[in-house]
């Protein structure tokens, strides 16, 4: 899958005038490696992860659900923040069609409108948070408050270990 958000993004971020940088690494296959590439600790990295949440048998809905990259989403969490019978990763290809992006780089930013977006409090404690753009070797760097800036994520903590 050829990734094109990545261009949406700067896109984003030249109109906005954020303050970012752009870290140019080797590819990380985790977000440890990833993280050892751009030279912070994991938990600095906005891991980002595409869900299935299900209110019922036949209604449910995506959702981009961004942890620190040295914690898990917590599933029972989300279960209770969106009244859900059943949350799940989803499927590989509608994670990656959604997200726009190949699976290990997706962003925390939604350009899709069936893609809903919540991040954990706790990611947004750290001085600097830093996540892939859309492809393996680029990452930015940038304040939270940057990020919230640009973004309307619902924020609660879904973060566990």
């Amino acid at each position: 899958m050829e990734s094109h958000v990545h261009a949406r993004l700067f896109e984003m971020l030249d109109q906005s005038r954020v303050e970012y940088r752009l870290i140019h690494h080797s590819p990380g296959s985790t977000t440890e490696e990833a993280s050892h590439f751009r030279g912070h600790p994991p938990a600095d990295a906005a891991k980002s992860i595409v869900l299935r949440v299900r209110a019922s048998k036949k209604e449910s809905r995506f959702l981009l659900a961004v942890v620190p990259g040295d914690r898990r989403v917590d599933f029972r969490r989300i279960r209770t923040l969106f009244s859900a019978v059943d949350v799940s990763f989803a499927p590989l290809p509608v994670a990656e069609q959604l997200a726009g992006s190949p699976s290990g780089t997706f962003m925390p930013f939604t350009f899709h409108p069936d893609l809903d977006l919540v991040v954990d409090a706790g990611l947004m404690d750290r001085s600097e948070i830093f996540f892939n753009v859309g492809l393996a070797d680029r990452s930015i760097a940038m304040k939270p408050a940057a990020y919230l800036s640009l973004s309307t994520p619902e924020i609660a903590e879904i973060a566990a270990g």
